[in-house]
C-alpha cells in the first residue's frame, strides 16, 4: 500500500505518526503573505464570486499582523509541543499534539479566572 493509499485509508493514523511545527513568525508572515497576494487576484473565484472578499481580506491582514508578528501562532523555539502516548501494532511511537489541547484551554481558563479574581473590587 501506497503513503497516499494509506493517508487516504486511514489518515488519523498518519496523523498521530507524524509531528508538525508551525513555523517562526517571519517564516509563518512571508508564507502567508505569500498566499494573500495569490488569492487576491482576481482570478482567484469560486462561482463567480472572489475567493477573499474585502472583509476577509482585512481579517487576513489582521491576523498577520497582530497573531503572527507577536508570535502567537508559531511553536516556542526549542520547546517540543508533541508527548508520546505508546506504540502501534507496529512498534511505531504514537504521538499526541499539546497545541490548542483542552488541557491548554483549561490552563488558560483557570489562569484568566484566577487574574480576574484577583483584581476585581466589590
Amino acid at each position: 500500500m501506497t503513503f497516499d493509499e494509506m493517508f487516504e485509508s486511514n489518515p488519523d493514523w498518519i496523523l498521530k505518526q507524524v509531528r508538525r511545527l508551525c513555523p517562526e513568525p517571519e517564516i509563518m508572515k512571508k508564507n502567508l503573505e505569500e498566499v494573500l497576494a495569490t488569492f487576491r487576484k482576481s482570478e482567484f473565484q469560486f462561482e463567480g464570486l472572489p475567493v477573499l472578499t474585502s472583509d476577509a481580506i482585512k481579517e487576513f491582514r489582521t491576523l498577520i499582523d497582530v497573531h503572527v508578528s507577536k508570535g502567537c501562532l508559531s511553536d516556542p523555539i526549542g520547546v517540543s509541543l508533541y508527548c508520546a502516548i505508546g506504540k502501534d501494532k507496529h512498534g511505531l511511537i504514537l504521538y499526541t499534539c499539546l497545541r490548542g489541547s483542552s488541557a491548554l484551554e483549561f490552563v488558560h481558563q483557570t489562569m484568566n479566572c484566577a487574574l480576574q479574581a484577583q483584581n476585581s473590587f466589590p
